[in-house]
């Protein structure tokens, strides 16, 4: 449920700007660690024989980029970025 609901959240916001900037960044950030992380959930649901610890490598890594754009995200808000914030 996270990867999806990681994927809307971002695209949802990437629509809120006009021009491409760093914050803007960030949500298509949010977004492509979606897709990335659900793709890792239903191969590891798919592929038994994978080793777990390159499953959780990848899962670590992805949750380390969204934790960066969500960083990315807060920092535009605190800085009053009109479409983010009012």
């Amino acid at each position: 449920m996270a990867p999806i609901a990681s994927s809307l959240v971002g695209l949802g916001l990437s629509k809120r700007f006009n021009e491409m900037n760093f914050s803007k960044f960030g949500c298509y950030l949010l977004t492509l660690g979606g897709i990335v992380g659900l793709g890792n959930f239903l191969f590891a649901l798919n592929s038994p024989e994978a080793g777990i610890q390159s499953l959780l490598f990848v899962n670590t890594i992805i949750l380390y980029i969204q934790g960066i754009s969500l960083i990315i995200i807060g920092y535009g808000m605190y800085t009053g970025r009109k479409e983010l914030a009012e």
